[in-house]
């Protein structure tokens, strides 16, 4: 992948224009991706819920501990009553107790400590606390503990940071994208409690601190009428506009998109 060799049918105007027929060029595709804020190849960093809480933590706690997990594969070797740690990047503290073998692999077990930090994911591995020769067994977590989040479920937070991590790209926002990444998911969450949150209820009050308050332009004292308008630059933000996260954001990516990039 190191090099491409033309001409290609979309560029053989440019050929033309270059008095040549044949053009070789040694920028790998993986180059081409960063400058085109199509990578970073292997995706994202890994971005969590307690990412996100940790940033906004008027959303919810920084605890996720593991509410219900499956065997993805059992390994080899296990025995009744064997302790396991359950791994996953930036969490820790999950037991699992082994209830049932067969022929040393792991069908069942009890989660007897959540831990901390982690999210939904499949394909965790393990890490042997006490058994006589298990290895191999690897875990896919379900759900995490609902009781953390206040006022969001967390199977809703984690589809704004999925839909935030397909939207931004670290390669692109360099050190500002676990920012963007939470004022994205901040916005998101923020118009979700707008959506179904109880008038008189604390979600409602949440979601009302961080909509966005618009310039007033016109104000009356007779039946109390007011008008506001999009801060300027605004304008044509759409729904970013509505959140004072989204605003930030918005402002955020108009920086971000200056830069320059490999046209090829």
């Amino acid at each position: 992948m190191g090099c491409y060799e033309g001409p290609g049918p979309d560029i053989n105007v440019l050929y033309q224009w270059w008095g040549t027929t044949t053009f070789s060029s040694t920028v790998g595709l993986g180059g081409i991706f960063s400058a085109l804020n199509l990578g970073p190849w292997n995706g994202n960093p890994l971005y969590q819920l307690s990412d996100f809480v940790l940033f906004y933590p008027q959303f919810g706690q920084a605890q996720q501990g593991v509410l219900a997990a499956n065997v993805n594969n059992g390994g080899t070797g296990f025995n009744v009553n064997d302790t396991v740690n359950l791994l996953q990047e930036d969490a820790s503290g999950c037991t699992l107790v082994i209830t049932n073998v067969a022929s040393g692999v792991v069908t069942a077990f009890n989660i007897t400590q959540p831990g901390t930090g982690y999210d939904v994911e499949t394909g965790l591995a393990t890490s042997v606390i006490s058994s006589s020769a298990g290895t191999g067994l690897i875990v896919d977590v379900t759900a995490i503990t609902p009781s953390n989040l206040n006022y969001i479920p967390p199977p809703v937070l984690q589809a704004y940071i999925a839909f935030a991590s397909s939207c931004l790209s670290s390669q692109r926002w360099g050190a500002s994208w676990t920012i963007a990444m939470a004022l994205f998911v901040a916005h998101y969450a923020t118009l979700y409690l707008q959506a179904i949150g109880n008038p008189n209820g604390t979600a409602s009050a949440l979601a009302a601190a961080g909509l966005a308050g618009g310039i007033i332009v016109s104000q009356s004292a007779g039946d109390v009428s007011q008008s506001t308008i999009a801060p300027p630059g605004l304008e044509d933000a759409g729904a970013w506009a509505l959140t004072s996260f989204g605003q930030q954001l918005y402002t955020m990516a108009k920086v971000v998109g200056m830069g320059m990039i490999y046209a090829w």
